[in-house]
């Protein structure tokens, strides 16, 4: 019998463990009209692989953002609810940036103005409010040796139905 031994994938904890390959993006927001967040459009993020851990920065100083994990073109009626997670607008006095860090296997999230008005992390409204000033956000995470087509789609409660299956809302 040949000894094979099991290669990184969705299922090998190995792959977790482990410090992750660094990835770094960002990219400027452009506020005026037809352009960019202007007109609501989300900026998809793709991943080169499966990621350990994802953090994105706000530098916005008036508008908060929504990181979602499926488009607002294939699931339009969650991003109604709070099916997203909001990173703040950083203070007004440029020495604290609005951020967040979540440790998730994904291979592409998906960005868009946060609600009118929201500043916190539970903040229900419509996502792809307006943009009050036109500046960046960046995006760091921390890649596994998972390849993108080995990770499965996400989907469910949470994700891209508005509707809890946990029983608690």
């Amino acid at each position: 019998m040949t000894y094979s031994p099991r290669s990184s994938g969705l299922g090998n904890s190995a792959a977790y463990q482990v410090s992750g390959k660094p990835y770094v993006t960002g990219s400027l927001i452009d506020f005026e009209s037809g352009k960019a967040f202007g007109n609501s459009q989300e900026y998809k993020v793709t991943f080169p692989s499966v990621t350990k851990s994802v953090t994105v920065v706000n530098n916005c100083t008036a508008s908060s953002l929504a990181v979602y994990f499926v488009s607002k073109a294939v699931s339009p009626s969650v991003m109604n609810a709070v099916n997203y997670y909001i990173v703040p607008a950083s203070a007004t006095n440029g020495n604290v940036t609005g951020s967040i860090t979540f440790d998730v296997k994904c291979k592409e999230i998906f960005i868009s103005p946060g609600p009118a008005g929201a500043t916190l992390a539970n903040t229900a409204g419509t996502v792809g409010g307006p943009v009050a000033d036109g500046q960046s956000f960046g995006v760091r995470a921390e890649l596994t040796h998972v390849m993108p087509e080995d990770m499965y789609t996400l989907t469910g409660s949470g994700i891209n139905i508005s509707s809890h299956t946990d029983g608690h809302h």
